[in-house]
């Protein structure tokens, strides 16, 4: 999936996507960039290091963060997102739809309630599908030339 959402924001025409080691599984061959961008404070670039997938745009600062979450906790993807916070930027959590109520629940603890309306949920369904139609679109884009 990781794979997925930086190969997406190659073709869409972002700067890069950012991927880093996760669980053990090292997914830099899907990174568009070396190292993460210098945009603000140390301590906070560290925090964003954890990000799964993090989309610059033209400027060098996150456009996206996107969160893969398998079987782990959201809560633990929501707690970095809380860190973030204060960049404008959006927030999205990519998992099986099979866990959207379990999402839905841990969102709407009181902890989390400004980031309620900040972060999306994108089943991997939805994101293959988005995929293969970015693929599609940028391809005709190409051959068309418009």
């Amino acid at each position: 999936m990781a794979k997925f959402i930086s190969s997406i924001g190659q073709i869409s025409g972002k700067l890069g996507g950012v991927v880093f080691k996760r669980r053990g599984n090292t997914l830099g061959n899907c990174a568009t960039l070396d190292a993460i961008y210098k945009f603000t404070y140390d301590e906070i670039i560290d925090r964003a290091k954890t990000i799964d997938v993090i989309w610059f745009d033209n400027r060098k600062f996150p456009q996206s963060f996107f969160e893969v979450e398998h079987s782990t906790d959201f809560q633990n993807s929501f707690v970095k997102m809380l860190d973030l916070k204060s960049f404008y930027a959006n927030f999205n959590i990519v998992a099986d739809e099979k866990r959207y109520r379990e999402y839905e629940k841990k969102i709407s603890y009181s902890t989390f309630e400004e980031l309620k309306n900040r972060i999306k949920f994108i089943s991997y369904d939805k994101l293959s599908d988005y995929h293969s139609k970015s693929f599609e679109y940028f391809a005709l884009n190409k051959e068309l030339q418009i």
